[in-house]
């Protein structure tokens, strides 16, 4: 619990198609993963990176309309204020990604950033 470096892993992997158009299920990725890389102590000072990636997917039933793939970083620190609280801030799409859409070809929100207050009980 209080490595000083962590480095995660996630990927998920789908085979789909309706069986009357042959089309993959859409709004569901083929392939999506991410990858988070923590350096600092659970319970004390910590910074951390997370890159999230989708490959394209379908957008209809008949796969006529496709959504891209793609990659967004995010960031974050974290330091300790005293017996088991925490400030917290971080910064999703940190290069600003404004290619990207959802599953719903909605457009990605750009650059957010957050402040976090965390108490642990």
């Amino acid at each position: 619990p209080n490595r000083r470096f962590v480095l995660e892993l996630g990927q998920n992997l789908l085979r789909s198609e309706i069986v009357a158009t042959g089309a993959p299920l859409p709004m569901a990725p083929p392939v999506s993963n991410w990858i988070r890389a923590r350096v600092g102590t659970s319970d004390g000072p910590s910074i951390w990176s997370r890159l999230r990636a989708s490959a394209g997917t379908s957008g209809n039933l008949f796969g006529t309309a496709q959504t891209l793939a793609y990659a967004v970083l995010d960031a974050g620190l974290r330091v300790p204020l005293g017996h088991a609280s925490f400030l917290g801030f971080s910064v999703t799409n940190l290069l600003d990604e404004r290619l990207a859409t959802d599953r719903l070809q909605l457009p990605l929100p750009g650059r957010l950033a957050f402040v976090t207050f965390e108490v642990q009980g």
